[in-house]
């Protein structure tokens, strides 16, 4: 996704444009023989209401809603949308196929343990906890 502000050398408001690409990285690599190759691609701009308060304005809503019952930009129900695509993407990238949803979520998760039973622990990897002495002690 790009936002651009600027226009033929005009400022203008900003917009948000997303690329629709012909192909994915993965077929294009496949074919092309140019060493700065460019997959095709259409040029989108994307509808929106001119706003652009993001994680602000959802975390205000929340604390609304929860102090004074206000509207939630988003309820619960889109968080578990948002996780059920985010799982079907990894579906699609287990699999090396498209997707649909609804999908089978036993055959997720059992594509997922596949993957957690091959798992190796990394050794060269430390591991960093935070401390909290600072904050209880007042300094």
């Amino acid at each position: 996704m790009v936002i651009e502000s600027i226009k033929s050398g005009v400022p203008q408001k900003e917009k948000l444009y997303i690329d629709e690409f012909e192909m994915t990285e993965q077929e294009f690599s496949k074919i092309n023989k140019s060493p700065f190759g460019t997959v095709k691609s259409t040029h989108i701009e994307v509808e929106t209401d001119g706003l652009n308060l993001q994680h602000v304005a959802v975390l205000n809503a929340f604390a609304d809603a929860i102090l004074h019952g206000g509207k939630m930009v988003a309820g619960g129900y889109e968080g578990i949308n948002g996780l059920t695509l985010s799982n079907a993407m990894h579906l699609s990238a287990f699999l090396h196929k498209a997707i649909e949803l609804p999908f089978d979520e036993e055959l997720y998760y059992n594509e997922l343990m596949k993957r957690v039973r091959n798992s190796k622990e990394k050794s060269t990897v430390e591991a960093v906890f935070a401390s909290t002495d600072d904050i209880n002690s007042g300094k």
